[in-house]
C-alpha cells in the first residue's frame, strides 16, 4: 500500500519584509505514541530569493528550556524541530534543526539516523528569536520561534540546489519534549514506526516553493 505523504506549498515572498498576510497553518497534525498532551503548533512558512523563513507558535505553558549552547540536546526540553531535504532526489542527505523555547539550536546533517554530523556555526547566521509568555486574544499561552536559513548557506551544503518556483524538496515538522513532565511526540507527515523515529526521511512530507 502506497503512502500517503503530507504536501505544503511555501509561499513567495513579494515583500522581503512582510510575512503577515500568510496563512497560519496548524503544523503539528497528530501525536503518535504517547497521548495524553496534545500541544496545539501552528506556523507561517515563506521564502524569498535569499532565504527560507519560519515562524512557529507553540501553545504550552511554562515550557522546560533548560538548554542554551550550540548543539545541546534540546530535544530533551520543549522542542520545535524542522527536518530538511533539500535535493531529495539526488542526495539523501537532510539537515535537523531542534530548537527549545530558549532559542538554542541543535543541528546536524547526514543521511540517516546513524550518520550524523554536527554543523557549529555562529547561530546569529539563522537570525533566532524566541519568546515565551505570549497571549492572544483568546486568553490562550504561548511561546513563539523564528529563524530563517540561507539559501546561500543550504548550497555550501547541497551545490545543485536552487530555490526556484516550483522546487520539491522534502521535510517534517515535530514537536517533542522527551525529558517534559509530559513526554510528547507530534509530526506533521506521519512517522510509520511503533516508536518515535523522526529520522525515517521516506516518511517526509513534500514542500513546493511557490
Amino acid at each position: 500500500m502506497e503512502r500517503k505523504l503530507e504536501t505544503l506549498v511555501i509561499s513567495r515572498l513579494t515583500n522581503q519584509k512582510d510575512v503577515s498576510n500568510t496563512e497560519e497553518i496548524q503544523i503539528i497534525k497528530q501525536y503518535q505514541w504517547l497521548k495524553g498532551y496534545n500541544p496545539v503548533v501552528t506556523a507561517r512558512l515563506n521564502y524569498s530569493q535569499e532565504d527560507l523563513k519560519l515562524q512557529f507558535k507553540v501553545y504550552e505553558k511554562n515550557p522546560i528550556r533548560t538548554y542554551r549552547n550550540m548543539n545541546d540536546p534540546v530535544y530533551k526540553d520543549s522542542c520545535i524541530e524542522f527536518f530538511f531535504q533539500p535535493t531529495p532526489d539526488s542526495d539523501q542527505r537532510y539537515m535537523n534543526f531542534e530548537f527549545n523555547a530558549n532559542g538554542a539550536i541543535l543541528l546536524q546533517i547526514g543521511a540517516d539516523r546513524y550518520d550524523r554530523f554536527p554543523i557549529t556555526i555562529n547561530p546569529a547566521l539563522f537570525h533566532v528569536l524566541c519568546t515565551t509568555d505570549q497571549i492572544n486574544v483568546k486568553g490562550e499561552v504561548y511561546w513563539e520561534l523564528s529563524f530563517s536559513i540561507s539559501w546561500a548557506w543550504v548550497q555550501s551544503y547541497f551545490s545543485d540546489f536552487r530555490a526556484v518556483p516550483g522546487k520539491r524538496i522534502r521535510g517534517n515538522f515535530y514537536k517533542c519534549g522527551d525529558d517534559t513532565t509530559y513526554p510528547h511526540f507530534g509530526t506533521w507527515s506521519k512517522v510509520h514506526s511503533n516508536k518515535p523515529d523522526f529520522h525515517r526521511s521516506c516518511d517526509f512530507g513534500i514542500l513546493y516553493l511557490e
